[in-house]
């Protein structure tokens, strides 16, 4: 029997529907690049938590001036210890780019 076309038709769409995320993927990217370069880490993953990296509160204030820097948003340090993976700071990020 010949498999039905409309089960493997949502299969292909869905690697379109992907990549637009409104830009999530570019924000952590770079934020991950900041990261790496603060921290001196080799590649940073969406569930890395900036303090299990070596990042304390020092490294923190740098990392709010660059995320200020980059994208013009204010985070406190209160943020940062309440969001401290990569993938809940690129939330964070966004969300106040949007206000």
């Amino acid at each position: 029997r010949p498999t039905a076309p409309p089960e493997a038709a949502p299969d292909p769409a869905q690697p379109t529907a992907a990549p637009s995320d409104d830009g999530r993927s570019e924000v952590l990217d770079q934020l991950g690049q900041i990261w790496a370069a603060l921290l001196k880490v080799d590649g940073v993953e969406p569930g890395d938590d900036f303090f299990d990296l070596g990042g304390d509160s020092l490294f923190a204030i740098r990392l709010i001036s660059r995320i200020r820097k980059a994208y013009q948003v204010r985070l406190s340090l209160q943020d940062v210890f309440a969001a401290p993976t990569l993938a809940e700071q690129v939330d964070l990020v966004r969300e106040r780019q949007a206000s």
